[in-house]
């Protein structure tokens, strides 16, 4: 019998209807069902996302907008129990399968996918200014300033090769603040919260979410896990 992708909520029929995401159907090798996948029709939008580490206010003056990215890590090293991400949920309609390749019944139980903060360039614009403006728009970060940006991405990205794809800027921005109450902006945006997790604890925290039936965009785990790299790299080096 042929499954198919079930949709949680209606609001994902407009979209297909204006042809904004296209359809494919095959069925994976010596499986008896068709998956339906779905796709970006063109995947040429330029986005950016802002990977945002927040400090305390206390080692602020050690971080300074011309700091190279290897003097980032040194003092993020340093003072890595102290370090933050920051985390938005934002409302999607969400189409899943409800079951997994092992045969085993899976659910996404929520229309909200747990992101980092991030939107599309505008005409002109730099990438770093960019991710600071998503930032600022998405994370409702108040009394904060913002003391480094620097490029940690840029390329192409694809989810199912050929069905989406998307060339992404990532910016690293370090930064102090807090996150308050969610702001009427973030409500336009459909952002229900925004969180700041503990760096070191950020891959179990998203890890239980997944668990929990939350969808995880790739970005969140890309950003945090190539930022994670780089830090061990700088630590070998010093060792060396």
């Amino acid at each position: 019998m042929s499954k198919k992708r079930q949709v949680i909520h209606p609001d994902w029929l407009p979209a297909h209807t204006l042809n904004y995401l296209r359809i494919t159907e095959f069925t994976r090798p010596g499986n008896s069902y068709s998956d339906i996948v779905f796709g970006r029709s063109n995947g040429t939008d330029l986005a950016v996302k802002a990977l945002a580490i927040v400090i305390p206010e206390q080692v602020a003056h050690l971080f300074t907008s011309n700091m190279s990215l290897d003097d980032i890590m040194h003092e993020l090293l340093n003072h890595l129990t102290q370090t933050f991400v920051i985390v938005i949920h934002q409302y999607r309609p969400i189409t899943y399968l409800p079951w997994s390749d092992d045969g085993k019944d899976t659910e996404v139980k929520y229309n909200v996918q747990v992101e980092l903060p991030g939107g599309i360039i505008e005409a002109g614009e730099l990438k770093g200014f960019a991710a600071k403006r998503e930032l600022l728009e998405e994370a409702g970060l108040w009394n904060h300033r913002i003391l480094c940006v620097t490029d940690l991405y840029f390329g192409f990205l694809a989810n199912s090769a050929g069905h989406q794809q998307e060339r992404y800027g990532m910016s690293l921005i370090i930064a102090t603040g807090e996150i308050g109450s969610v702001t009427a902006e973030q409500n336009e945006e459909g952002i229900v919260r925004a969180e700041l997790i503990p760096f070191n604890h950020v891959h179990r925290h998203l890890d239980t979410l997944a668990e929990n039936g939350y969808l995880i965009e790739w970005a969140a785990y890309l950003g945090t896990d190539r930022l994670a790299r780089l830090l061990f790299e700088h630590h070998l080096s010093s060792l060396s």
